[in-house]
């Protein structure tokens, strides 16, 4: 601190810690209301779906509601309680501890359904071991996180964190992989244009929806690692549980739109895999 005219003026570079707080609040909220669109539309569009994918939707978007909250208060702890006083930025608050205890809650959910989903489509034994697989590393993946945010020594659980955000990209790339598959094979079976045109945009939306997923994880690593002292990862993590919970009300949107006109229950799915 300095005396200017009598006058403590702050000196320290305080960018690095409030500077990703402030960008991780703006993109938090953004996805928060454009997950509230989807949501409403979905509801308005599809009120008669089954149970358990509305209790799940509604679960993930409530953690998702919980993390915005505790992430808005962190942003607000260092950028209007403690400023002017650099001496606090040492300090944790509770919520810090959320924020990765939350977004490992809601990946892990998402992407088991999504192993749910592929052990469903799959035509063969390495796609039904590659579902197990998803299951075994988003557990993985949701434990770390969980103990990411138990512990308060943020800057001390390299190993948690690494884990936690390795695993969850690998996951995400092989969701996106295993679905392209799946549904290119379907495609590449089916001489109805109807379904080939709805086969296309399923591809096209798994394969956006997982890269976004599974950038975002990529990019939060990196920063952790290579910017250990600073709040620079906290931005991508910020929105990281929101891009998973996106993707999975834009898979449900896929299906709905797509799968459910076509009697997605009764489908046959061997009719397309004729090869398999």
């Amino acid at each position: 601190m300095e005396h200017v005219f009598g006058r403590e003026v702050l000196t320290v570079d305080v960018s690095p810690v409030i500077g990703p707080l402030f960008i991780g609040n703006i993109l938090n909220w953004m996805f928060m209301g454009t997950l509230v669109m989807q949501l409403y539309t979905y509801y308005i569009t599809f009120p008669t779906d089954k149970l358990f994918l509305r209790i799940l939707v509604n679960g993930l978007f409530l953690l998702d509601v919980a993390q915005t909250v505790t992430s808005t208060h962190y942003g607000w702890f260092f950028i209007v309680t403690t400023w002017g006083n650099p001496s606090n930025f040492d300090i944790i608050p509770w919520s810090a501890s959320m924020i990765p205890l939350l977004c490992g809650i809601v990946s892990a959910a998402v992407q088991i359904f999504y192993a749910w989903r592929i052990w469903v489509l799959a035509t063969n034994r390495f796609l039904k071991a590659l579902s197990i697989l998803i299951v075994v590393l988003a557990f993985t993946q949701g434990i770390a996180a969980v103990l990411s945010g138990a512990l308060t020594e943020l800057l001390k659980l390299h190993p948690e964190v690494s884990l936690w955000l390795s695993t969850s990209f690998t996951v995400d790339v092989i969701i996106t992989a295993s679905m392209t598959f799946i549904l290119s094979r379907a495609k590449k079976n089916t001489v109805w244009s109807p379904t080939e045109a709805m086969l296309t945009k399923l591809i096209h939306r798994v394969v956006q929806t997982g890269a976004a997923s599974a950038t975002c994880a990529a990019v939060d690593l990196a920063m952790f690692v290579h910017f250990p002292a600073t709040n620079f990862h906290f931005a991508p993590a910020y929105i990281l549980g929101k891009l998973h919970e996106q993707s999975n009300v834009d898979a449900e949107f896929a299906s709905s739109n797509g799968f459910r006109q076509q009697k997605w229950n009764k489908l046959n799915w061997n009719d397309f895999f004729q090869n398999g």
